[in-house]
């Protein structure tokens, strides 16, 4: 149902010669495709679409880094045009153009958080070498808000149209998740009501109003908790997260089978009502799209794993090392501590703490010291060793360092 990344490697959903070749770009080279145009006002809103078949010549392959580089300097009213000949002009537009649809998307609820993956780095050998955070610049938002607007697009069409579609749908949060999301704020000093007025705009409010400070992971951690995971499903019922009515996968057919089958609904419907009907019944739709939702929380818990694997091989050689780091989630059975130097997590068990018992508060999200009344909060700095690796489990346990430990 799609494709698997992991670090220096990829499962393709396509064999070889379609992912990597009839269906991949390639500078100079024609290539069939589907396109989407459509027309912005001023206020970022699409007030005009059309779907079509085409042929396509990419101009160049550039990465995220290099037009990353070029728009951040176009914003400060550098001229750096003589570094891509022939093409600066349209990325500067199509940067105009996205950040005119972040600011409409925004404006509507969208919620939008930062938390970074990790990177791994891996050397010649293929062991990893360094992690560091995932960094976006414009370019990551660029190419997301056109994915974005082409997806709501297409699956617009295919609705007004009467078509099947398979949409990516989010449910809201029930009211319990909401009632324990506000005790939980609360008890960490943050006064939010959640009743009455666009639930949307309430979360995407919260998420502006911790950016930047200690207790942002905290606050992303604790709403993405009380979120439903998103889906695929036959039937519209909309994409909470991104504030949308009408949303599908229909960008990358290549790697998810959801874009796969909006592209067969598509092109069903634009050969004419004639000639439009998809023979797929009902109750397939609902088995595809249940496969691939199924499918997709398997790769991306394989995808976690390996991740964890590489870190703990990475920090096999490093047992003994003492690092600086934030705490970055806590349990009934300890908490986990964020490297400043690689960004690994490692988790510290509350049994290797000897100089008072702890215990764990769900509702106020710390753990405190029966005895000394010492408290562990989400963002607090703290020293630690390396205290055991296990790379099969992909597990790092650390030691705290302090006077008492």
């Amino acid at each position: 149902a799609n494709s698997v990344y992991f670090p220096g490697s990829v499962i393709p959903m396509l064999p070889f010669e379609l992912s990597n070749e009839i269906c991949s770009l390639k500078p100079n080279e024609d290539r069939l495709a589907m396109s989407v145009q459509m027309d912005l006002d001023k206020r970022g809103e699409v007030c005009a679409s059309k779907i079509f078949k085409s042929v396509i010549r990419s101009n160049a392959r550039l990465t995220y880094t290099e037009v990353g580089s070029l728009l951040e300097q176009h914003r400060k009213g550098k001229d750096v045009s003589e570094d891509t000949p022939g093409f600066a002009q349209y990325l500067y537009d199509m940067d105009d153009a996205a950040q005119l649809l972040t600011k409409a998307r925004m404006s509507r609820g969208s919620l939008d958080f930062d938390l970074p993956d990790p990177v791994i780095i891996l050397d010649l050998q293929g062991k990893p070498e360094d992690i560091v955070r995932e960094e976006r610049n414009p370019a990551h938002r660029l190419i997301e808000e056109f994915m974005i607007a082409a997806n709501e697009a297409v699956a617009s069409y295919l609705t007004v149209n009467g078509c099947k579609c398979a949409y990516r749908v989010h449910e809201p949060p029930d009211d319990e998740s909401l009632i324990g999301l506000s005790q939980t704020l609360k008890s960490v000093g943050m006064k939010v009501s959640f009743a009455g007025g666009d639930l949307s705009n309430k979360f995407q409010q919260l998420i502006q109003r911790v950016r930047g400070k200690r207790i942002e992971r905290l606050v992303s951690y604790l709403i993405l908790r009380a979120l439903k995971i998103a889906k695929y499903s036959p039937e519209n019922i909309g994409h909470f997260g991104l504030a949308s009515s009408c949303y599908a996968h229909f960008t990358s057919p290549i790697r998810r089978y959801p874009d796969l089958m909006v592209h067969r609904f598509l092109k069903q419907q634009l050969k004419g009502k004639s000639k439009g009907k998809v023979k797929m019944t009902n109750e397939a739709l609902k088995e595809a799209t249940h496969h691939c939702s199924v499918r997709e929380r398997a790769a991306m818990g394989a995808e976690r794993k390996i991740v964890k694997m590489r870190q703990a091989q990475f920090m096999a050689d490093r047992v003994g090392e003492r690092f600086t780091g934030i705490i970055s989630g806590l349990t009934a059975r300890g908490f986990f501590v964020e490297l400043d130097q690689f960004f690994v997590e490692g988790f510290v068990p509350l049994v290797s703490l000897s100089d008072d018992r702890y215990s764990f508060s769900e509702e106020k999200q710390c753990i405190t010291g029966e005895k000394t009344g010492r408290r562990f909060r989400m963002g607090d700095a703290v020293k630690v060793r390396v205290r055991s690796v296990q790379v099969p489990l992909g597990r790092i346990d650390f030691k705290l360092i302090d006077a008492s430990t």
